[in-house]
């Protein structure tokens, strides 16, 4: 006999697509921030040593 309290299969397997769902945003979240925060990095790097050619600027149409 199996106890109330414990989840069925059904619902365990939606609660673990559902872990895995979340950690894959996560991942991704976090893959998409580092890549931001190092290009900003790579910018400011560039300010910094006195260029003023790091950011190319669009003409206007």
């Amino acid at each position: 006999m199996a106890d109330d309290d414990e989840p069925d299969e059904a619902t365990r397997h939606r609660q673990t697509i559902a872990a895995v769902v979340v950690v894959a945003v996560l991942l991704v979240g976090g893959w998409w921030l580092m890549s931001e925060l190092q290009r900003h990095r790579e910018i400011g790097d560039c300010i910094a040593s006195g260029r003023r050619d790091c950011v190319p600027i669009a003409p206007e149409k």
